[in-house]
């Protein structure tokens, strides 16, 4: 059977069979690092079919023949270097060790470019769902797996994946709460679920599903980790979200630093960038109708330079009085996103731009039609990076959820989806009796549906958690993805663009077809 080996002379792990040929193509290459990394075959799994019996074995390639016989060469020749009756003077010793390092360095180029090619002639890479742990499979289950498409010619090995969904954390599995007051489209009666900790000066306040989502995931498919976050962040948002047997098994988890950032730029109180998400800063809407005077531009500006250089130090105590002061005195509130950003003041009439070395704003006079800006260097998810560090996967088998449109680029729209991110918030809700039917009303008067297993009384309180529909929701779209996935590649009628196109809008997952 196929084991895994340690990296020799520093070269990346392979799979080896016990001959001792050890196999360099990218896609097997990818299958070892994935094991070694989640230390079990529950996302990939390699049948080799040349080790179960000798005439289903295929023979080796050209380059894998002369891998092995250039082994036994090089061993010969060390031991005959190393034997006492060869011996070599002292500056002939040294040259001729260069030149067999050269050569050897040239034909390992030439054999991984040849393996690259040849292999792939051998091996078929096919998308699954399995369950059963498979620890020495049987001559019955290669070939029980061989019946999936009987159609192709006997390949020399398989190896079977799970789809692959890349997870983002904010708005998927949890909401960070991240103003200091509630904003004003909140009413009173809303209030946030109790969080699981604080992570960056943020309370994490987790999908009430969590547990139940996380293990139809991990049981269905491949999970991996893209957030937007710091590298810091991310790694304890992964510690209090994930239970410890899912984290172990994720493909990988990627911050920020693996991330392409693109500028946009808006005006405060305006429309601002071209994402879908709001700007940083923005008016207050009760404020909308009075307009900032001139004279009062430069303070603003100032007075926004101030609290991120605040925040940048970790005065957070006063960064919070300098934002009171923006929202009760200028009418200006700002709101952080989770996208790096810092202000610059823009001259609306010849386009210069002055501020410091650090990006702050000057405090000098500004002519009337200048305007208080903001630059978004916006966290853009390029799916080719994930294909490139991971071959086994493609278009084909791959899915990102992020709720937030504009960190897709618009070439992989067809594998993002973008579902409703989630709130963490609950509302109170009042019992009343209304033509003869108990109906649940909210204190702010909006209609709640009320159950009637639960039998409540009229003038009683209860508690209805406003993420409920959405996560049951999509709950329910990945239990039809599971059960796409788990048909057999015979009877699979839809590949994953049909799917998505059927399934993916009518469950509010947000989904558009890639240019």
């Amino acid at each position: 059977m196929s084991k895994l080996t340690d990296s020799v002379n520093g070269r990346r792990p392979c799979l080896a069979v016990d001959d001792g040929v050890s196999i360099n193509c990218c896609y097997l290459r990818c299958a070892a690092e994935v094991i070694a990394r989640t230390k079990s075959n529950d996302c990939v799994r390699v049948y080799r079919f040349d080790a179960v019996s000798a005439h289903q074995s295929a023979p080796l390639s050209a380059s894998a023949s002369r891998l092995t016989s250039g082994t036994t060469a090089d061993a010969q020749n060390t031991s005959t270097s190393n034997s006492p009756s060869r011996v070599y003077p002292h500056d002939d010793d040294r040259l001729q060790r260069r030149k067999e390092k050269k050569r050897r360095k040239k034909e390992s180029r030439v054999q991984l470019k040849e393996e690259e090619t040849s292999m792939i002639q051998s091996l078929r890479v096919t998308t699954t769902i399995f369950h059963p742990v498979v620890s020495s499979p049987t001559q019955n289950q290669f070939i029980q797996c061989m019946s999936v498409a009987p159609a192709m010619p006997h390949p020399r090995s398989i190896v079977h994946v799970k789809p692959l969904i890349v997870l983002d954390l904010n708005g998927i599995l949890c909401h960070r709460v991240r103003l200091m007051h509630h904003p004003p489209t909140q009413s009173k009666s809303t209030i946030f679920r109790p969080s699981c900790g604080k992570i960056s000066n943020t309370d994490v306040i987790p999908r009430s599903d969590l547990q139940a989502f996380l293990t139809l995931l991990h049981d269905n498919f491949c999970l991996a980790v893209w957030t937007s976050a710091t590298r810091k962040t991310a790694k304890l948002l992964v510690q209090a979200l994930f239970p410890q047997n899912v984290r172990e098994r994720l493909l990988f988890v990627w911050h920020r630093n693996f991330c392409n950032f693109v500028e946009t730029t808006g005006l405060v109180g305006g429309s601002g960038g071209s994402g879908a998400s709001a700007h940083d800063y923005r008016r207050d809407t009760s404020r909308d109708a009075i307009p900032i005077p001139v004279e009062s531009l430069p303070i603003i500006d100032n007075l926004l330079a101030s609290r991120l250089n605040a925040r940048n130090n970790r005065s957070f105590d006063e960064a919070a009085k300098i934002e009171d002061t923006l929202l009760n005195v200028h009418g200006v509130r700002v709101q952080d996103s989770d996208r790096t950003w810092f202000t610059v003041r823009v001259r609306m009439d010849s386009g210069d731009t002055t501020c410091n070395k650090d990006g702050f704003c000057t405090a000098s006079r500004f002519a009337s039609n200048d305007a208080i800006t903001h630059v978004d260097l916006t966290a853009i998810k390029s799916l080719s990076k994930v294909w490139s560090a991971y071959p086994l996967w493609d278009a084909t088998n791959t899915i990102l959820l992020d709720d937030s449109p504009e960190k897709c680029p618009r070439q992989f729209r067809g594998n993002a989806l973008n579902p409703i991110p989630i709130s963490g918030t609950v509302t109170a809700c009042v019992v009343e009796k209304k033509n003869d039917q108990m109906e649940m009303r909210s204190v702010n008067g909006d209609a709640k549906d009320a159950s009637d297993d639960q039998n409540p009384d009229e003038g009683s309180y209860s508690i209805v958690d406003d993420d409920e529909p959405n996560q049951n929701m999509q709950r329910n779209f990945f239990e039809l993805l599971a059960r796409h996935w788990k048909q057999s590649a015979s009877s699979r009628t839809q590949n994953l663009t049909e799917f998505l196109e059927e399934h993916a809008n009518s469950h509010n997952m947000r989904w558009e077809i890639g240019s």
